[in-house]
Order: C-alpha cells, then sequence, then structure tokens
C-alpha cells in the first residue's frame, strides 16, 4: 500500500534505516506530472561529517523562487541532518504556503526536527516491505535457497538492504559473521560473552550491529516460544542498544547484559 502524500506543503516520511533511497518513491501516491528537485546532505567547507546547513536551505529557497507552472516536490534525503539553524530557516519558508510547492523530508529519526516542523507537516512512517515482495527482488539475483534465506533474515524487508546483500559479497560475509557472533552471545555462556566484549573493544558500529541481531533472535525466540527470561533479557539487550547509540560506554553496557 502507497502512501498518500496530503495537499500540506510539508511531509515528514519516517525510513527504516536500510530501505534504500531508490526505493522509496515507488511507495508514494502522489501526482505523476511535477518536477523534482533533490536535496542530500554534504561536507561543508572543514567539517569533517555531512549535514543540511542554512547555505543549503537558501540555494532551495532560490529554486522555488524561479516561477514554474508544475507542481514541485523537493525530496531532502537524510533530513535528520539538517541543523538547527538549516531548520529553523527551512521553518520560515514553510510559513509561507505555497500551493504549488510540496516538500518531502525523509528521516531515519523525526525526533530530530523541532517540534515546529514537526506540527506543521504531514508525518507517515514507511514500513518493510512483505516477505513476498522480499523474495522478488532476491529472485533476480539467481541466488542459491541458502543465500536467499539468509539475506531475507539479514534484511528483514529493507530492499536497500537486499540488493547490497546480494550483490556485495564482502558486506554479505560480513553480515554473515554478525549472524554468526550474535548466535554465539545468545546460546553461549557468560565466559563466551565477556570474550567478545574483549573482541569488540570500542568498535561502536559492530556493536550496535551484534545487537540488531542478538534483538532479532531474542524477538523471534519469543515469538516462537514465549519465556519471562528471554523478555527479560531482551529487555536489557534494548536498553544496552539504545545507551550505546547514545555514545555510552560500550563495556559497561554490554556487561550489563550478562550480570
Amino acid at each position: 500500500m502507497k502512501l498518500k502524500i496530503s495537499q500540506k506543503q510539508s511531509t515528514i516520511i519516517e525510513i527504516p534505516r536500510g530501505f534504500g533511497y531508490e526505493f522509496i518513491e515507488d511507495f508514494l501516491d502522489m501526482p505523476k506530472d511535477i518536477n523534482k528537485f533533490y536535496i542530500e546532505p554534504t561536507v561543508h567547507a572543514n567539517q569533517k561529517i555531512e549535514s543540511i546547513n542554512s547555505d543549503d536551505i537558501k540555494d532551495l529557497q532560490a529554486k522555488i523562487i524561479s516561477k514554474n507552472s508544475k507542481h514541485s516536490f523537493f525530496f531532502i534525503k537524510d533530513s535528520e541532518k539538517m541543523n538547527e539553524i538549516a531548520q529553523n530557516k527551512m521553518l520560515k519558508t514553510l510559513e509561507e504556503p505555497n500551493n504549488n510547492i510540496t516538500f518531502v523530508l525523509f528521516t531515519e529519526n523525526r525526533a530530530s526536527f523541532i517540534d515546529t516542523i514537526i506540527s506543521r507537516s504531514q508525518v507517515l512512517k514507511l514500513s518493510p516491505i512483505s516477505k513476498e515482495d522480499s523474495l522478488k527482488i532476491i529472485k533476480s539475483y539467481n541466488l542459491d535457497n541458502d543465500t536467499t534465506q539468509k539475506i531475507l533474515f539479514i534484511a528483514e524487508g529493507l530492499p536497500g538492504e537486499i540488493v547490497k546483500l546480494a550483490t556485495n559479497k564482502k558486506y554479505y560475509k560480513e553480515q554473515i559473521e554478525i549472524i554468526e557472533l550474535a548466535k554465539k552471545w545468545v546460546q553461549g555462556s557468560k565466559y563466551d560473552k565477556i570474550i567478545i566484549v574483549s573482541g569488540l573493544k570500542n568498535d561502536r558500529q559492530k556493536t550496535q550491529k551484534l545487537l540488531d541481531a542478538v534483538i532479532k533472535i531474542l524477538s523471534i525466540s519469543i515469538w516462537k516460544n514465549p519465556n519471562e527470561n528471554t523478555k527479560k533479557i531482551l529487555a536489557k539487550t534494548l536498553n544496552a542498544y539504545k545507551q550505546i547509540s547514545k555514545s555510552g560506554n560500550i563495556k559497561i553496557n554490554l556487561l550489563s547484559i550478562i550480570i
């Protein structure tokens, strides 16, 4: 089912990490005869990370001023990377309604926006695709059944992740290793877990991927056979993941699951 873009000037679409921007428009219900503009984060001057700054919004405003009879859609990718100054500048644009303009802000975290932008926007959430639709994508790569099932499990209905796993052997191998490590974490002893913690050191990204996989395995286990102890472990794991995502100490939070 497609997401209907309303008549509001701004729409925020929250997407799952790994969905893949090249697939999103296929799931949007919007006019066909429109102009499309794309804005995405870049590294500005001496900055080390990508962002959308006030100059980017100024450029966007310049495009809006140019007259055009067609309705224009401005798609802003990774819009959670819009800094606060840029958001306030964007807000001023939204305060001057234009029936010929629609902004679509794609984000993995809508909480990153200031409240006034959220209140002036239609807010939608894009869900992962079905198993059937996932299989349609995978089958186009002529993979064996074992690889197909592993990709289905790892990708969780995320088209972009499916394509990456099917086409990038190195990435596929890395993800399989993470899954195997997660199984060892779930099934192993406290000693096994401590060894895993020592091996992760300060690799935050790998730790988050590991916990992602552990959460997935525990959730499936609870779905198949509800168990209070497993539920408690899942709750601890979710909390550790949350804290580590907020730059919390990796070792302390992993050990909190074990204790």
